[in-house]
């Protein structure tokens, strides 16, 4: 598995107003889909199919008198492993009366948790402060720029020194020569503030 933190993927999946891109995740489409498929089937043929098929592998859902051997290959199998999947998570009862939308969610709460450095802000309603920029009228690159500001995870040269990038001019700031940091970027380097706008001063009389 990867070495590096889980702070980014999980929140493209998440449901827009829980701070997330709202994504749709195919594996979680499929498993949804083909216990569906198995639920709602109404079909004479198709259940046929599914009581001699798969009332060996799945004995708690499908009871027949006639079994059939042999393996399970194809779309049933995929059928047989969303089912195992899904009642190792949920309960029977759940599983009956729940809706696609509502399966979607849950399954996505359940195998993409919030990642840990989001935890510290969704501990109480209303101080998860992501979520309410979400929903501020400003661009999307402002926005995204708050998130990295606010998580620590903005591409400062540390940042990318722990995580194991190559730095060949290394993690110090080229004009002050000290630790590039968050609070160095924006706070400390006066140097980088003189050079930022001296160059706007010099953009501004060519234009």
């Amino acid at each position: 598995g990867s070495h590096w933190e889980r702070c980014s993927r999980t929140n493209l999946f998440r449901w827009v107003k829980c701070g997330g891109l709202g994504l749709g995740h195919l594996f979680i489409k499929q498993l949804v889909n083909r216990f569906f498929f198995f639920r709602e089937t109404r079909d004479p043929f198709l259940l046929t199919v599914c009581q001699t098929r798969l009332s060996r592998l799945l004995p708690e859902f499908v009871v027949s008198t006639h079994v059939t051997t042999g393996a399970v290959q194809g779309y049933m199998k995929e059928v047989v492993a969303s089912m195992r999947f899904l009642c190792v998570r949920f309960s029977t009862d759940y599983m009956w009366s729940v809706g696609k939308k509502k399966l979607c969610k849950d399954l996505c709460d359940t195998m993409l948790p919030i990642p840990l450095y989001r935890a510290l802000y969704n501990e109480r309603k209303g101080q998860n402060v992501l979520e309410l920029v979400k929903k501020v009228p400003a661009l999307p690159r402002v926005k995204t720029f708050f998130f990295k500001l606010h998580t620590g995870t903005l591409p400062v040269r540390t940042f990318l020194e722990e995580r194991g990038f190559y730095m060949p001019w290394g993690s110090r700031c080229l004009i002050c020569k000290k630790l590039e940091t968050i609070d160095h970027v924006f706070l400390l380097c006066w140097e980088g503030v003189f050079f930022r706008r001296t160059t706007n001063d010099n953009l501004k009389s060519f234009c």
